[in-house]
């Protein structure tokens, strides 16, 4: 029982330490979104989700850009044929309202450390642009076996708040309580 005690204990310190320290913790935001064809509206060319960290807010501060790598905390996206992530999706710019709202998002495959991002002809690049008010955005791209560049609209749909340690918090409180009711058995 002395051991049961213990552990329980020690769950419950660990996670109210987790805990206190979530106010510092970011908010992780989500958008969803489609490349649809634009001959085709119906037609979904590509489809994916990223994930954002609010304290890229904080770091761009009144209205200035947050520029640079690691502006998506988690991002998936197929593109023909091809699977992207956040280490894939290299960089790029946020750019929000004094109030700390989102405005603009600029992310692609191919940016360099100043936020711009671009295409070569012939390549797999793309550049995807997010606007917040209204919620639209657009995919700029090349491809390996045709020349020229193209591009097409993407829907995107969200936001949706990606759980955190409060969260966390909860789940292992109930762990706690569990662990403590099967040992009263």
């Amino acid at each position: 029982m002395k051991l049961r005690l213990n552990v329980l204990l020690r769950v419950v310190i660990t996670a109210l330490s987790v805990y206190s320290t979530s106010a510092t913790y970011a908010a992780l935001i989500r958008y969803d979104f489609q490349v649809i064809g634009n001959a085709a509206e119906s037609e979904i060319l590509g489809e994916g989700f990223l994930i954002y960290d609010d304290t890229v807010v904080v770091s761009s501060g009144n209205g200035w850009p947050y520029v640079g790598p690691n502006l998506l905390h988690t991002f998936r996206f197929t593109w023909n044929g091809i699977d992207y992530d956040e280490s894939t999706a290299n960089g790029g710019a946020a750019y929000f309202f004094p109030d700390g709202t989102p405005k603009t998002f600029l992310f692609g495959n191919d940016c360099n450390d100043v936020g711009a991002c671009g295409a070569t002809v012939g390549s797999t690049d793309w550049v995807m642009g997010l606007a917040f008010d209204p919620l639209q955005g657009g995919i700029f791209y090349a491809l390996p076996d045709l020349p020229g560049y193209f591009e097409n609209t993407v829907i995107f749909t969200g936001p949706t708040q990606v759980p955190g340690p409060p969260a966390l918090f909860l789940f292992c409180g109930g762990l706690a309580t569990m662990s403590s009711l099967i040992g009263k058995k």
